[in-house]
């Protein structure tokens, strides 16, 4: 009896507090150019508050309606896709550029020699040699690489 009354009083408890959940979301852009959405504002930047509808009592909720959207998300621009790297990020592309130039390199100069070449096919883990066509093919995605890559 005692348990079922921590269960009425627990359940009566949370049907009281969900008109309480948040319904506010912050939205701030940071020094790189991407934007953040939280339920709690940031420290360092300052924040636009969007306040997002609760359905009242009685009314009837589709979200589908352009009078449940809220003003401000209408009238913004959408935030631009092109977002600047950071100075780590740009070093560790540029470095993975240079690996990669490395390894294109040695793999068409492998591919050159003409002597045969045998590789693990993945799905049978059996090792078989490639076939002309495939070295050709294995060549020519070397050279692009070494394109793309090694600048």
């Amino acid at each position: 009896m005692k348990r079922m009354n921590n269960l009425a009083l627990a359940l009566l408890t949370m049907a009281l507090c969900l008109p309480l959940q948040a319904a506010k979301v912050y939205k701030w852009q940071d020094a790189d150019g991407a934007w953040h959405f939280s339920e709690k504002p940031p420290v360092e930047h300052s924040a636009e508050t969007i306040k997002i509808p609760t359905p009242g009592k009685g009314k009837e909720v589709s979200a589908t309606t352009a009078d449940q959207i809220p003003e401000s998300n209408v009238s913004e621009k959408p935030p631009d896709l092109k977002t600047k790297k950071s100075e780590e990020v740009a070093a560790e592309d540029a470095a993975l550029a240079r690996e990669n130039c490395i390894k294109a390199r040695e793999n068409l100069e492998n591919l050159q020699r003409g002597s045969r070449l045998r590789v693990k096919d993945p799905d049978t883990d059996q090792v078989r040699y490639l076939s002309t066509e495939e070295q050709n093919e294995w060549m020519e995605k070397s050279r692009t690489m070494i394109q793309d890559n090694c600048q």
